[in-house]
């Protein structure tokens, strides 16, 4: 019984992380620069990482939500210079994928183009 219930929280888990991610939404992550007038508000380093060895690896729109995710805790608007690495597995780790990002918010949110 108890593992019955592991195995149905373990995949609502799951599947409410995926949705995050699938949900159509646009996020303001750029790989370059952005035409607009803006200040730094922070950097954005960290590992996306995997929980069960059995998990597909993140794709490109999974690992941009994180990065808009962290970006925005920091208050950013978006989050330009996005980069992320390649997953790597060790004997104890099931997978982590570096992503990193300069979060910015705009000075010209007011203004007129």
């Amino acid at each position: 019984m108890r593992w019955i219930i592991t195995l149905g929280f373990s995949l609502s888990l799951m599947l409410n992380c995926s949705a995050h991610a699938l949900s159509g939404k646009a996020v303001p992550v750029f790989e370059g620069d952005v035409d607009r007038a803006y200040v730094v508000v922070g950097e954005v380093n960290d590992n996306l990482r995997k929980h069960f060895a059995f998990q597909a690896d993140p794709t490109k729109e999974k690992i941009y939500a994180e990065i808009w995710e962290r970006g925005r805790k920091m208050g950013a608007d978006a989050v330009i210079h996005a980069k992320y690495g390649e997953t790597r597995r060790t004997l104890f780790n099931n997978g982590r994928t570096p992503i990193s990002g300069t979060a910015i918010r705009y000075t010209d949110v007011g203004k007129k183009r």
